[in-house]
């Protein structure tokens, strides 16, 4: 029988959804991160003051949660930044908010990048 850290540890617990993004003609599996992406990610585009650096979280967010859904395999990867905000700002806001809501990043953190 397993114990409860064995079954903890084996659950599935990272959310994810197909987006259809109908002005790029495709559909994307977005995944939540687990939380040391997130951390990880949360690390990179803040600042020592707290404050979020958008130029860095929409494409972070991109890069970590969008993937095929036919391959499985992860869309972006580091060195696509410029490429991704190159795009719609309005498709990468989207984009962005259902990254965040599968990864348990409140829209604080979305909220303080607009300020910015």
């Amino acid at each position: 029988m397993s114990t409860l850290k064995e079954k903890i540890l084996a659950a599935q617990d990272c959310s994810s959804e197909e987006i259809e993004v109908p002005k790029w003609g495709v559909t994307i599996e977005m995944r939540g991160m687990s939380g040391k992406s997130r951390s990880r990610i949360m690390g990179i585009v803040m600042d020592k003051d707290g404050n979020v650096n958008q130029d860095k979280l929409y494409p972070m967010l991109l890069i970590a949660c969008c993937y095929d859904p036919e391959t499985n395999e992860p869309i972006f990867e580091d060195g696509d930044e410029e490429d991704i905000l190159s795009r719609s700002g309005e498709i990468l806001e989207d984009l962005a908010q259902h990254a965040s809501r599968l990864s348990g990043i409140g829209t604080e953190a979305l909220k303080e990048a607009e300020k910015n």
